[in-house]
Order: structure tokens, then sequence, then C-alpha cells
């Protein structure tokens, strides 16, 4: 530790000499000694004749003819290194560089990368076979160590994105995120990221299963995202995932919990009440009184709770509705009347049944308007009671159609006795 400190100390001491007389510490032998620079190793910066830059390390820019402003630290980084503006540090990073601009960080890295700029690889051999990649960050050990023309991708962990190759803006966070292939490809053939584009693989092991998808995203420990287009949340089995909203401690695939009670903070835009139904199923999604989402028969009520269509439920009454409803039938339970032929049932005689309708206005057991008006009809007691009038009716007929009959038999006992007179 103390040697690495005596030698930083030893650079920015010469580095800043160097820069503020115009001049340049070299132990080295080189033919063109550059000005303005920091040169310390055997071979470094050989044959350049840039200036403005540090170089550290056995065959450090040995070859590099121009690099203005440049850093090289390690064995052989930057040695063939030909534009300004680069930071190497570890052994061959950056080693056969032609472009500008790019950090590059580690044993071999960056080593093959030629034409390719504005790239940060940080990691033993993080993007070793860059050649033309522009713009990418490889942050770990072998992270994007197959890309060569891929841009704009973003890898961070161990092997990230590591067999990618000309993929463009995918972004891979987590050890072995984005696939691993090392060698023949035995293992993690199903889980390499190859031309693949604008894809997100965040999490350990986290992978595409198939190599070209573009816009997949896969969030988790071993999650795995197979088409296009998708998102997949969590692996299988132990690594499977509960999602919450609204919610720290989902007990469901997906859980939501809205901020007010007796909401369900899920919003369809394109699905309302208005939708056309599809008849198609005799399935229907309900709730269960915890929240959770059944399949349930359409054919089956599952309602325990008074319910409204149009209109707030009112309670003590299962449904309301508030417009016109219609119905191919409609079936209903009363109490029916058959009773009212029973020998023992007492008929109230026609003069009863006047004298009350006059002091009350309607019939025996038939609510009246202000009731109605009040509480509405019930169909199934209304239909109930209309046929108890209509028994009852019925009852005043026969017994009608009987004294007419004994009428019609007195009149015409009494016209025969007139006939027998005369």
């Amino acid at each position: 530790m103390k040697q690495l400190l005596r030698l930083l100390l030893l650079i920015i001491l010469g580095s800043s000499f160097a820069m503020a007389q115009n001049t340049t510490v070299v132990v080295t032998p080189n033919t063109n000694i550059p000005t303005n620079g920091v040169h310390l190793g055997h071979n470094v910066g050989q044959n350049m004749s840039s200036d403005s830059s540090v170089m550290i390390g056995s065959g450090a820019g040995q070859n590099s003819y121009y690099s203005r402003s440049s850093v090289y630290i390690g064995a052989d980084a930057g040695r063939y290194s030909t534009f300004e503006k680069n930071v190497f540090i570890g052994r061959a990073s950056g080693e056969n560089n032609t472009n500008d601009e790019n950090t590059f960080m580690g044993f071999w890295a960056g080593r093959k990368n030629t034409s390719g700029r504005y790239n940060l690889i940080v990691g033993s051999q993080a993007g070793y076979f860059n050649t033309t990649g522009k713009q990418n960050v490889f942050l770990g050990h072998v992270t994007g160590y197959r890309n060569t023309t891929g841009e704009d991708n973003t890898f961070v962990g161990r092997s990230a994105g590591f067999d990618n190759t000309t993929g463009t803006g995918n972004t891979f966070i987590g050890t072995y995120a984005g696939g691993f292939c090392w060698t023949s490809c035995n293992i993690w053939t199903e889980s390499t990221n190859i031309t693949g584009n604008y894809n997100v693989m965040i999490g350990y092991k986290a992978i595409p299963t198939i190599t070209g998808l573009t816009n997949a995203i896969a969030i988790g420990s071993n999650a795995k995202v197979s088409s296009s287009n998708s998102m997949v949340l969590g692996g299988t089995g132990q690594y499977a995932l509960n999602v919450g909203i609204g919610t720290q401690s989902p007990t469901a695939k997906l859980e939501i919990v809205s901020d007010a009670s007796n909401t369900s903070g899920l919003k369809l835009t394109n699905l309302t009440n208005s939708s056309s139904i599809s008849n198609s199923s005799d399935k229907v999604l309900s709730v269960d009184n915890t929240g959770n989402v059944i399949l349930v028969s359409n054919t089956t009520n599952y309602f325990a709770n008074p319910v409204g269509i149009g209109a707030i439920p009112v309670q003590d009454y299962i449904l309301s509705i508030c417009g016109r409803a219609r119905a191919s039938d409609l079936v209903a339970d009363p109490k029916w009347c058959d009773y009212v032929f029973e020998k023992d049932y007492k008929l109230m005689s026609v003069s009863q049944l006047e004298a009350y309708v006059k002091q009350n206005k309607h019939l025996p057991e038939i609510p009246t308007a202000k009731e109605v008006n009040e509480n509405g009809v019930a169909l199934g007691e209304m239909t109930s009671k209309l046929l108890l009038k209509v028994e009852e009716l019925t009852l005043y007929i026969i017994a009608q159609e009987k004294r007419i009959m004994e009428l019609e038999r007195q009149l015409i006992a009494k016209g025969e006795k007139v006939k027998s007179k005369k």
C-alpha cells in the first residue's frame, strides 16, 4: 500500500510539474520524447509524438504515436492506441484502440477496441472483444465480454451481457444478467442475448430464453423472458415473486391495495359498463370476502351483499335497479294462495267488500297508492295477492252463478203454475 501511495504521489507530482513547467518526466528509452507528460516504464511511449499524456508500465503506449491528453497505466496498456483523450488502466487495456474518449479499467479491459468511442468499461476482461461498439457502459468481471459492434448498452454485474455481440440499447444488471456462455455454450445456450435490441434484464441470471428479442424485460432472480415486447417479474418455483401495489407484503401473484376502501385500484380504460358482453362462456370473474379473484359460474349467485344496477344498493334488498329491465323469463317464489279454495276459508260477503272499498278506497290486502309510491311494488308478493283476488273473484262468480240458476229455477216453476190455472 505504501509503495502504491508513493507511486501515485510521484505521478501526481510529476505530471503537475511537467504541465506547469512545459516539460516531460521520462524514465524509459524513447525515440520521440513528447512534451508535458509522464512516462514511467520500459518502452513506455517509445514511438509517441503527442503531449500531455501519462504512461506507466512496460510497453504502455509503446506505439501510440498520437495520444494527447491520455492516461495509460499497466503493461501494454494502450500499446497501439492512436488517438487522444483516452484512459486505459490495466494490463493490455485498450491495447488496439484507434478512437478517442474511452475509459477502460481492468486486466485486458477493452483490449480489442478499435474505432469504438465514448465507452466506459471497468472490470477484468470486460468488453474484451469490443471493436467498433460505441457509448457502452460495462461494469464487472468479463461483463460485455463478446460485444463487438453493439452500441448504447449498459451491463452491470459479473458476466452481465457476456455473450451480447451486436445487440444495441440493452440494459442488463446483475450477475449473469442477459446470459452467459463461456466456451462451447453447452450451458446457458437458452439464456443468451446475442443480437437482441432494447432489452432490460435486472437480477441474478435474469435472461432471455431465446436470442434476437426486442423490448423484452425480465426482472428478478432467475427471471426469464421468451417473447419480444414482454415483461416478466420473477422466476418460477423458489424464485417466484408476489407483486404488491400499495402494499409492502403481497400475499398473491398480484395484490393491489388502493388508498380508499370499496375501491379496487384497478382500471380498465377500454372495458367499461358500455362494452358489449360475450355470451360464449358460462364463467365469470368475481371476488370472495377477502378480495381474492375467483372464477365462478355466471348462473350462480355469489353476492352476499346488496347489489345496485344504475343505483346505490338499498339495505334489505339484494338487488336495486334504476331504469328499465327486460328479461325473457322471471321466476318468483312467493307464498301461493290456493288456500282460498279450502272449505274453511272465510270469504268476505259482497256487501262487506263494498263497505270496505267505500271506506278505504282499495281492495283488502292490496297496498294503497301511497304505500306503493313510498316502497314500490314487491312483484312476487303482489303477484300472489292479485291471484288471491282472482281466486276470491272466482268464488264470487261461482256463488253468483248458483244464485242465478236458483232464480231461474224459481221463475220456471212459477210460470208452470200460471199455465196450469188457465
